[in-house]
């Protein structure tokens, strides 16, 4: 699976954790794992997949925060982690991300203030 582009597994009914071992897919632009029942917090090591320009991990049960680490996605153009449990603040780096264009994050318990770049 080294040469997979696109992955796309929304609509299901995935159970468990977001796999850490995706960062090892050194070509992955395209993760959608939306309208599943994944219950684990984002993992920190999918900013390690530089090639990745869309995440969608909207509609599932994720909890925890919003990894700072994702604003290490120089090439993010869409990031989408609405409806989950997710807590915390919306980490300051991601408004840093140079070409996000895209990002929701609906129905959640986050706090604090919004970001600015």
């Amino acid at each position: 699976m080294k040469s997979l582009v696109y992955l796309h597994l929304g609509d299901n009914a995935l159970t468990g954790s977001i796999p850490t071992s995706l960062q090892s897919l050194p070509n992955l632009e395209f993760i959608n794992f939306g309208y599943n029942r994944l219950s684990s917090s984002i993992p920190p090591e999918l900013s390690n997949i530089k090639t990745l320009l869309y995440l969608g991990l909207y509609s599932n049960q994720l909890t925890g925060t919003i990894p700072a680490a994702l604003a290490m996605l120089p090439k993010l153009g869409y990031l989408h982690v609405g409806d989950n449990q997710l807590t915390g603040t919306i980490p300051k780096e991601i408004a840093s991300l140079p070409i996000l264009t895209f990002f929701n994050a609906f129905y959640n318990a986050l706090t604090g203030t919004i970001p600015e770049e």
